[in-house]
């Protein structure tokens, strides 16, 4: 049973990792890329973080 839930959990904590380096790529003002725009705006139209949103987003 253990060998079936670690890859899943190698690409619920490479999602997470890629999301938090995109967030903080982008509060630094260093830009965003045309791929994170749509987290990005819908986290202006969410109540949620722009982490949590690309995070959603990267899920889907």
């Amino acid at each position: 049973m253990f060998r079936k839930l670690g890859p899943w959990f190698i690409f619920v904590a490479a999602l997470f990792v890629m999301s938090l380096g995109i967030a903080l790529v982008t509060r630094g003002n260093l830009g965003t890329t045309p791929i994170s725009s749509l987290p990005l705006v819908s986290s202006y139209a969410s109540g949620l973080t722009f982490g949590e949103t690309t995070f959603f987003v990267d899920v889907l």
